[in-house]
């Protein structure tokens, strides 16, 4: 059976990559066919336009897409968001904790974006208010060269261009994700498909589930395998960076909690008002 998967170059992507290395997709009697977007904003209206069978996608897009009644569902989960984004600072910054940056400049890729609602949940956790800072739109690339220059004072920053940044002498104070969970990674990413198309193939989707968490299982427990397969999604970063990078984690199961985190972020901080349940969002066990 041949399936199509949406991605996007990220590293929370190699799960499906070990477990098409791995021939965990192949045993399912599936063959994968990946088509990258240009960006993460286009993977869902890629999906429901019939483009792919299954997307990954981020929380922060499924939970409001599933408010706005779109036809979509999760079927299993990608990745976890933890100690690989971070805040940074340049190295001679003045600045050692997020408290020193009340008031001050952050790059948050977008505003209003997850990144943006990280940091303003990250404030209010070290006491701050979560306004308390001026959010500037520089992207994870861009990041520490803006620091370098002095357009802004810290930024949240994203992996491989996070351990890119610390190896030029970059500081990490604060991982946003751990700060609004407690201190435990976040599972922030899924595999999503179209309620026809699992209403019309559930073989195929339960087939699909069986093989991305094996493979899944297996990311997490090879790191040598993790990381080849990383290196095949981003083939243009250095060696040295693909060796050092700090990787997700690849669950086996959901976390609901971390969705009760991501909705409290949007609420929050964003402009969703009547966000789903978490039975709403997640699949039912069994």
């Amino acid at each position: 059976m041949d399936i199509t998967v949406g991605v996007m170059p990220a590293s929370e992507i190699a799960g499906l990559q070990v477990g098409i290395d791995e021939g965990f997709f192949e045993e399912e009697g599936l063959n994968v066919t990946t088509q990258f977007a240009a960006g993460g904003s286009a993977l869902v209206p890629a999906l429901i336009a019939g483009d792919v069978q299954f997307s990954f996608a981020s929380a922060a897009q499924t939970v409001p897409a599933l408010s706005e009644g779109l036809p979509i569902r999760v079927v299993a989960p990608a990745a976890t968001s933890g100690e690989n984004q971070s805040l940074i600072v340049s190295a001679d910054s003045p600045f050692t904790s997020v408290e020193d940056l009340a008031g001050k400049r952050i790059g948050v890729v977008l505003v209003n974006s997850l990144a943006d609602f990280l940091t303003r949940g990250t404030f209010e956790e070290a006491g701050l208010a979560a306004t308390d800072f001026e959010p500037l739109e520089i992207a994870y690339p861009d990041a520490f060269a803006a620091l370098e220059a002095g357009r802004t004072d810290a930024a949240f920053i994203s992996e491989p261009f996070q351990t890119t940044a610390v190896q030029a002498g970059a500081r990490i104070i604060a991982y946003p994700f751990l700060e609004v969970n407690g201190g435990d990674p976040l599972v922030s990413t899924e595999w999503i498909t179209t309620n026809q198309y699992a209403e019309s193939n559930p073989d195929v989707v339960e087939r699909f589930e069986r093989a991305i968490l094996k493979a899944n299982a297996y990311a997490s427990e090879n790191e040598q395998a993790a990381r080849d397969a990383v290196r095949t999604l981003l083939p243009d970063v250095d060696p040295d960076v693909l060796a050092d990078m700090v990787l997700p984690t690849w669950p086996t199961e959901f976390d609901p909690d971390s969705y009760e985190v991501i909705i409290g972020l949007l609420t929050n901080y964003g402009t969703l008002t009547d966000p789903p349940s978490i039975e709403d969002i997640l699949p039912a066990e069994g």
